[in-house]
């Protein structure tokens, strides 16, 4: 009976070590990356807006030739790269989803990527950090559903930069042919990508010194792979930056500020809050001070310790919102926090290490409070305050009720609301653009209707019409990132 009874006392330090032997860093990134997919999935759906109208033009209804003829011809300012993949998935089901398809699935993945890339650069705690930020980041999560370019480039900067420490430090071929790919790719992806790949480029030149072929000749398929696009490089609408977002010291402290925990439609006073991003700096900064105390305490560094995979997280943090500030004094301004996205990964993992540099209380303290802050912003984020007008529910009511010959009446807007909804009508319209807001003349239909932007409208203080022999019969109101209304009218006689 004795013998029994001391059996299972007898295995608690075995369970004990199993537990501890267990690769938890690896098991809650992948818990991460799956809730991060889920929430990710559960936005899909939104209506386009903004400039994924202009994806949408760019991919549906053309063949892959023509994809890449437009985006080499056209408004397009971006590399054809997400375009083709895009024009993929579309053909999946409605297009209005499924062009977000490329960014759902390498947003998502970008998050393991991080992880890798941390504990192999700056430590398996701090990697598992920065994955956790990408994974709940309010700015993340909008990107990575937005039909558009910047999911794509994350997940390949993240990627050919895990692929080149791994190649430094292996010096296996394959791990230089996939910082290669991974590196054309991104490059086909986004023209802001060129200030991380300068910074993976020296990089490797100093820490493969000894043996400067590889390092050569990956960069040198790279640029191969890359060299078709080359002399169709060209930024049509770039100017539209500075009218969107001029380039004031304002707008550089705000958008740097908003890369992790802000959100691209939303104030920092409303997301993350001023005290939230006031919680974040402070760990930030005590992080900071202890890992200078340790730095201190290792003095004089050894010249690998100088050129390691730590050094090359900073300055891949730092070369896009540097790169672009350059770029934008000296050539034309190109400022705005989505163009800065390609340092996002490197910048998580900075934060990740920073607070890895605390001792445990302070460590646990900050990742608890950090999460907590980004998990409201993200939770925010997705309200109907903030998330994507609902343009589709308007397009689909109105192909519901207005018959062919009813007028679709659409005033001027702040957020391209026309071009929105007209991208989502499944029928035809006789659609008449206002941009006077003014009820159009010689309306001699039974039944009408009108879109109206009620920003617009409070600014401007454009009254609801009341034309002469009709009557106002319904009045639908829809709220998100900008609210609208949609007004029905019927004839007296």
């Amino acid at each position: 009976m004795s013998l029994n009874a001391a059996r299972p006392t007898a295995r608690i330090p075995a369970i004990r070590a199993t537990v501890a032997e267990l690769p938890l860093a690896p098991i809650a990134v992948a818990l991460l990356t799956a809730g991060a997919f889920a929430l990710r999935l559960s936005q899909l759906n939104q209506s386009l807006f903004g400039d994924e109208v202009l994806a949408y033009h760019e991919v549906v209804g053309h063949s892959l030739g023509g994809v890449i003829r437009g985006v080499r011809t056209g408004l397009e300012s971006s590399p054809p790269l997400f375009f083709v993949l895009a024009w993929a998935s579309a053909k999946l089901g409605d297009p209005t989803i499924w062009i977000r398809l490329p960014s759902l699935i390498l947003g998502t993945a970008t998050i393991p990527i991080v992880y890798l890339l941390g504990r192999d650069t700056v430590g398996r705690v701090p990697g598992a950090i920065g994955a956790a930020v990408v994974a709940v980041s309010p700015f993340s999560l909008y990107y990575g559903v937005e039909a558009r370019p910047y999911a794509t480039l994350a997940f390949c900067c993240a990627l050919s930069t895990y692929a080149l420490v791994r190649a430094a430090r292996t010096r296996e071929v394959r791990w230089w042919g996939l910082y290669a790919v991974a590196a054309a790719a991104a490059a086909y992806t986004h023209y802001t990508a060129v200030f991380v790949l300068a910074i993976q480029g020296l990089w490797s030149l100093w820490a493969c010194r000894d043996r400067l072929r590889q390092p050569l000749a990956a960069a040198g398929f790279a640029l191969a792979l890359y060299a078709p696009w080359l002399p169709q490089v060209h930024g049509t609408a770039l100017g539209a930056y500075a009218a969107l977002e001029p380039r004031t010291v304002h707008n550089v402290v705000v958008d740097i500020a908003k890369l992790i925990p802000g959100y691209p439609y939303a104030r920092l006073s409303a997301i993350p809050t001023h005290v939230g991003l006031a919680i974040m700096v402070a760990f930030a900064l005590l992080g900071l001070v202890a890992a200078g105390w340790r730095a201190r305490r290792a003095w004089p560094l050894e010249v690998p310790d100088l050129v390691s995979g730590r050094l090359l997280i900073v300055a891949l943090a730092l070369a896009t919102p540097v790169g672009v500030l350059l770029y934008s004094i000296l050539r034309t301004d190109i400022w705005g926090a989505r163009n800065l996205y390609a340092s996002a990964p490197a910048g998580a993992l900075v934060l990740g290490a920073l607070i890895g540099a605390l001792p445990r209380p302070a460590r646990v303290a900050g990742v608890a409070s950090i999460l907590a802050v980004l998990a409201f912003g993200a939770a925010r984020s997705v309200s109907p305050t903030y998330s994507r007008p609902p343009t589709r529910a308007a397009a689909e009511y109105l192909d519901r009720v207005a018959v062919r010959s009813a007028p679709v009446i659409i005033y001027p807007s702040f957020l391209g609301l026309t071009t929105n909804i007209l991208a989502q009508f499944h029928h035809g319209h006789r659609v008449l653009l206002e941009p006077l807001a003014r009820w159009p003349r010689n309306i001699s239909a039974r039944s009408a209707y009108l879109v109206m932007d009620d920003a617009v409208a409070l600014v401007q203080g454009i009254p609801v019409p009341h034309p002469s022999g009709y009557a106002l019969v319904s009045r639908r109101h829809y709220r998100g990132l900008m609210n609208f209304t949609v007004l029905g009218y019927r004839r007296l006689s």
